[in-house]
């Protein structure tokens, strides 16, 4: 079986050359079925967005212990080697986390085949960009208002549930 790893990051802003990962959200689907691994990682606030600490609830659910850098890379690697890295719009979790792990000594070693669920329901319905992925999910049956979004493991979830939908070929 394909080990499916579906992640969403929460970051201090939209540059990667400027802001950073503060919380990673991880399910595995493997042979052994779904395993649910949440961060919370180190990050310079000085540096940050004040908008996407806002959005993604920085300060509220903030917790004041965190995974080192380095640990996180190397748990990370291993767990998402060989996976398939599904989520909305994972083309902007896979290059934050692929820097990640470099500048900390891992190896990103995932699927090179990247799984945007947006892009799933899209082509389904044969939808032109630009989409509301609000929108997109609702076509496919899910309610995005089911899901804690803007939190990583709230995300990852909503983007298991459209690649679900997408897979089991559901519309509303």
């Amino acid at each position: 079986m394909t080990t499916l790893a579906f992640l969403d990051c929460e970051t201090t802003g939209l540059d990667p050359d400027q802001h950073e990962i503060w919380e990673v959200g991880l399910i595995l689907r493997d042979e052994n079925g779904d395993h649910e691994h949440t961060w919370q990682l180190p990050v310079d606030l000085g540096r940050a967005d004040p908008i996407a600490l806002n959005i993604g609830r920085f300060h509220e659910r903030r917790k004041s212990f965190t995974t080192g850098l380095d640990r996180f890379s190397r748990d990370f690697a291993r767990l998402t080697h060989g996976a398939h890295l599904v989520g909305a719009v994972i083309s902007f979790d896979e290059e934050r986390l692929r820097r990640l792990l470099r500048r900390h000594h891992a190896c990103p070693t995932w699927h090179y085949h990247l799984v945007d669920t947006e892009a799933l329901v899209a082509g389904q319905y044969s939808i032109q960009p630009p989409w509301d992925s609000n929108a997109l999910s609702r076509l496919v049956g899910v309610d995005p208002d089911d899901f804690d979004r803007h939190t990583a493991l709230g995300d990852a979830a909503w983007a298991r549930a459209l690649f679900d939908a997408v897979m089991a070929g559901r519309r509303a």
